[in-house]
């Protein structure tokens, strides 16, 4: 053995009690026999992976195909009304509340038909002008009592709708937010998870819970108790006309379908950056682009990005346009159609006046 061999072999030895390493565990330094240590780590990492697929040639191990991104996953939306319910149970008194005064709104048009269908057929069938103005100013009364219910409804309808969907608008954005600050900080690296995207998203999801709950929620409400309420009172004075009514519903509620679909579509696009995204850039290294002169190109881009968005609004104008002209047409159809019924009916003497001017109105 060489002097130098021996040197080395003699500092291959492990070291212990050092005053600089009291707290450390032995150290040993290599000498010059010692094997590699990658030497040992091939050998292991090959008899783990053969280890591995022996397990699962036995199928004690299942393997998982992630080749699809979780992006490509179609995001899972059963139950979401029923989370939004149980998100909403800390307010349930506030929702009664609004509901019942969305009800009681949306009723009140069929008791206003009832009303004026009277008093305009008294106008016609009643000779003597007391009797006419005596009658006439009993059911005038009744008005006082409609304009009490609307006050009391829509109080009822704004206070307990207003309350109860901004707080559910409240809930959803902090858990929105609570749910995007624990993703990972490479999750933010990505285009779509920018700030502006982040952003903009929060606020467009928000939006949306708001369109489900709260006023708008209070809106439809209103819109089906009109409906229902005017269809009963036209069946009361004439089940004919009530039927004509009912028959027509269909087309009106489909026109009115594919209205909301049009209005509620997005542009789609196939750019990898959205404006959003490159406003939020572009501001936060406003003085790179400034130092550079790249403020055209930017520009140029961002006018680049909102060109998908400006061609889909014009065509969606026109499908727009196209679904709230047949709306209209379903609208004035179906009092076409009700007229020349009721006309037909009162000239063979079936219908009064009067029934036909509350079923109509109604």
């Amino acid at each position: 053995m060489t002097a130098d061999a021996a040197d080395v072999t003699a500092k291959a030895i492990p070291i212990h009690n050092s005053d600089s390493l009291k707290n450390s565990d032995s150290v040993t330094v290599p000498t010059a026999n010692a094997v590699p240590i990658e030497a040992d780590l091939g050998v292991a990492k090959k008899e783990e992976q053969a280890a591995q697929v022996e397990d699962v040639e036995k199928g004690d191990i299942e393997v998982v195909d992630d080749s699809e991104s979780i992006e490509d996953v179609a995001p899972d939306i059963t139950g979401v009304s029923k989370r939004l319910q149980q998100y909403s149970q800390a307010d349930i008194l506030y929702a009664i509340t609004g509901y019942a005064g969305s009800i009681i709104v949306g009723a009140l048009p069929s008791g206003e038909a009832v009303l004026f269908g009277m008093i305009t057929g008294n106008f016609f069938t009643i000779k003597d002008a007391q009797e006419m103005r005596d009658t006439n100013y009993a059911l005038s009364m009744w008005f006082f009592l409609l304009a009490g219910l609307s006050f009391i409804g829509n109080v009822c309808m704004g206070i307990g709708l207003g309350v109860s969907g901004s707080r559910l608008t409240r809930r959803m954005r902090v858990l929105v937010f609570d749910k995007l600050m624990r993703n990972s900080m490479g999750w933010f690296d990505f285009p779509e998870h920018s700030t502006g995207e982040l952003t903009t998203s929060l606020e467009e999801d928000s939006e949306t819970v708001a369109n489900v709950t709260g006023l708008s929620q209070g809106q439809r409400i209103q819109v089906f108790s009109c409906l229902a309420a005017g269809l009963i009172v036209a069946l009361i004075y004439s089940w004919q006309i009530g039927l004509t009514a009912i028959a027509c519903v269909p087309l009106i509620i489909g026109s009115s379908i594919i209205q909301a679909k049009y209005a509620s579509r997005e542009p789609s696009t196939d750019s990898l950056i959205k404006p959003a995204t490159l406003l939020e850039r572009s501001f936060a290294d406003i003085v790179v682009l400034q130092a550079y002169g790249l403020q055209t190109d930017v520009s140029a881009k961002y006018s680049a990005t909102l060109a998908p968005d400006i061609k889909y609004k014009k065509k969606q104008a026109g499908y727009s346009g196209l679904a709230f002209g047949l709306s209209q047409f379903a609208v004035f159809g179906t009092f076409s159609v009700v007229f020349y019924v009721g006309i037909k009916m009162m000239l063979s003497g079936k219908l009064a006046f009067t029934d036909f001017f509350v079923a109509l109105l109604s």
